[in-house]
């Protein structure tokens, strides 16, 4: 494995703890080697007495060096396909006595009570198939306080309906919900016939009876009862891990075979928790993402593998043991080209540049995450990610994740949700490029960037805590924002940007009211007012006067806030506004045609509150009028774009973002 990793990440530091010495020993040592300063941790080990529907130590550790330590955990996802049976238990009407025990028998079908389970066709490597049933129930080992509500035992048959072995030994009332058993391999194949039995307790709502053979030549009976064949299942599954399944390197698009195929070994989810670590029965389930996605297999090392397959002189690697370094080398890439990363950030790029890949147990291509492939086949593309804050939907997904740092989502053809995870996030594209998308997480500092220059919003619509924006004349190009299951309380505001497009950004803050503003053309005047009803009577009674929409708004009157002061130069016929109390006295004291028209509405005091901007002042020279603009129009103004005679006074004072759009729709 760290062969592997150093084939990615060939200046990674490479730490080693060992797996064995049982579940505890195994904890422990990924503590210690968070301790020693491992970043990313990958492992390919597994106990089949690892709990399946409660956290065992193992994946606990798994979640502290993850959330409390940094750490990107890294692990196999198993090799075990889809040998893997799960049910409810059906208890039959009557108990038998078998072994000095008495026993209720599961139906897998009506009127059998077994699973014939078939074995044999040894390479050579392996003697003896490991299988573990686990049970809906917390187990004592995880909570010795609250151990398992019931007993499930194991028993093997013959042939010829002889017991051949029985396994009652592991679980209890008020122990582990586990029980392992293994049947022999030998050169010829082999069937046995497996009953499970209900010992003592209550009869579980699930449970899984898993093939925990690594690879082994086993086939499972195929039975109605069975309600998913997987087989991923302790920490594996850890919600807190990225779990990695496997395929050949020669079944990659690299060699030929795009999509790339999944190895029929590569474990197949998905697993379910349901008890939490004291026992107590979770209120919602967990479904671990599990496997997460795809790495290659079937590589050269020096000196480990199984063969020398394709002839380079050097034995292949196969197995999902080979498939997970791979990932976590490229973890440390990624964390190398941003160190700030968390293991959610680079889970979620990962997947984001994944191929997609088809779930082979199920009829037609499974169109994005899978529970055979997860995410698909990873990719390089996912270090771009991580070193440009940019992410591209190069991979045609459905869907898309982000970081908690900024992110620039790039807009693509067809229908797609971003998730930006948190940060300051820009979603750009063109207006056909954003239709039909969802930005499902849009907060107050992200923004809408629609590169086409042209582009406006001509319609807004609020349902259900979700508004939606049309971006095209006849309203056939929309994108929704969801902000929530309340209903929308807040303010939208849209300018055009320095960057030859439209930014759209949004507010979930309802203490602000709209600032209106008007143009004279034949005094260049531009009137602002927060007032509805002097807005009204300005359309209404002034016709000279242009609407131009809602550009900011002020904040109600409180701590932090200041007055915003209106004048009026009988001389000129425009407007004057100031937050500057001795240049307002100054003006009265000095300037006679300027009519003092009193507090046209609020400013914020200081800088920083969400969603505020500054607006810079300009007079101008030859029409003596005063304009008051936010960045991107401030510095049109500067080039001219507004036309001659601007002159830049400075700062005026901060607003807020409105209602609606300068375009007052």
């Amino acid at each position: 494995m760290a062969q592997v990793v150093h084939d990615i990440a060939p200046g990674a530091s490479i730490l080693f703890a060992t797996a064995k010495g049982g579940l505890q020993a195994f904890a422990d040592n990924i503590v210690r080697l968070a301790e020693a300063g491992a970043k990313v941790i990958v492992d390919d080990f597994f106990y089949a007495n690892e709990t399946s529907y409660q956290n065992s130590v193992v994946t606990q550790a798994i979640d502290h060096v993850v959330k409390q330590m940094g750490v990107t955990y890294v692990t196999s996802a198993g090799n075990n396909g889809n040998k893997g049976y799960e049910s409810p238990f059906i208890a039959a009407t009557a108990s038998v006595s078998i072994a000095g025990q008495t026993e209720t028998w599961h139906q897998f079908a009506s009127g059998q009570n077994y699973l014939p389970i078939t074995v044999g066709g040894s390479d050579g490597t392996k003697t003896s198939a490991t299988f573990s049933l686990q049970w809906d129930s917390p187990s004592a080992s995880v909570s010795p306080d609250h151990g398992a509500t019931a007993d499930l035992d194991a028993f093997v048959f013959d042939s010829s309906d002889k017991l051949y072995r029985s396994f009652t030994e592991m679980g209890s009332v008020g122990g582990n919900a586990f029980q392992t058993f293994s049947l022999p391999i030998a050169s010829t194949t082999a069937t046995y016939y497996v009953r499970i039995g209900l010992h003592a307790g209550s009869a579980p709502d699930d449970f899984r009876l898993i093939d925990e053979s690594n690879g082994a030549q086993v086939t499972l009976g195929d039975v109605p009862t069975n309600t998913s064949h997987a087989t991923s299942n302790g920490h594996h599954a850890a919600p807190a891990a990225i779990s990695v399944g496997e395929a050949i390197y020669e079944h990659t698009p690299a060699y030929g075979t795009n999509p790339p195929r999944l190895d029929p070994g590569s474990a197949l989810g998905p697993s379910t928790i349901t008890y939490d670590t004291d026992g107590n029965p979770l209120p919602t389930l967990i479904h671990p993402n599990a496997p997460t996605l795809v790495g290659p297999d079937g590589i050269d090392t020096t000196f480990f593998g199984n063969g020398d397959q394709d002839q380079t002189g050097h034995p292949n690697f196969f197995g999902t043991s080979a498939a997970a370094p791979h990932v976590a080398g490229l973890a440390a890439l990624m964390l190398e080209a941003n160190s700030m990363l968390t293991s959610e950030d680079i889970r979620a790029l990962l997947q984001d540049g994944a191929i997609d890949m088809n779930n082979p147990y199920t009829p037609g291509f499974d169109k994005g995450f899978d529970a055979a492939s997860g995410a698909g086949f990873v990719q390089g593309s996912s270090l771009g990610f991580a070193s440009t804050g940019t992410i591209t939907n190069d991979q045609h997904k459905v869907t898309l994740f982000g970081t908690h740092l900024a992110d620039t989502f790039v807009g693509g053809n067809g229908a797609q949700t971003f998730h930006g995870q948190g940060g300051t996030d820009t979603y750009a594209g063109k207006a056909a490029d954003l239709n039909g998308d969802t930005i499902a997480d849009f907060i107050n500092a992200d923004t809408i960037h629609v590169t086409d220059a042209s582009a406006q919003v001509y319609d807004l619509r609020v349902a259900d805590g979700h508004l939606s924006f049309a971006l095209s004349m006849d309203g056939t190009q929309v994108t929704t924002i969801a902000l929530g299951g309340n209903a929308f309380s807040g303010s939208v505001h849209q300018h055009a940007d320095a960057r030859d497009g439209v930014d759209i950004t949004v507010s979930s803050d309802p203490t602000v009211s709209d600032v209106f503003r008007f143009y004279d053309p034949t005094t260049g005047d531009h009137f602002f007012t927060a007032s509805p009803v002097e807005a009204t009577a300005v359309m209404r009674n002034l016709p000279e006067y242009t609407v131009e929409g809602a550009p900011w708004a002020a904040p109600e009157k409180g701590a932090d806030t200041i007055d915003v002061f209106r004048f009026y130069d009988t001389s000129s016929g425009t407007h004057f506004l100031t937050t500057d109390v001795a240049e307002r006295d100054a003006v009265l004291s000095s300037l006679p045609s300027y009519h003092y028209e009193g507090v046209a509405f609020e400013a914020y005091a200081h800088a920083g509150a969400t969603d505020t901007f500054a607006l810079e002042r300009f007079y101008n020279d030859d029409t003596h009028a005063h304009m008051y603009a936010a960045t991107d129009e401030a510095a049109s103004i500067r080039t001219g774009e507004a036309g001659h005679g601007w002159q830049d006074e400075g700062g005026a004072f901060i607003v807020h973002a409105p209602n609606h759009d300068v375009f007052g729709v």
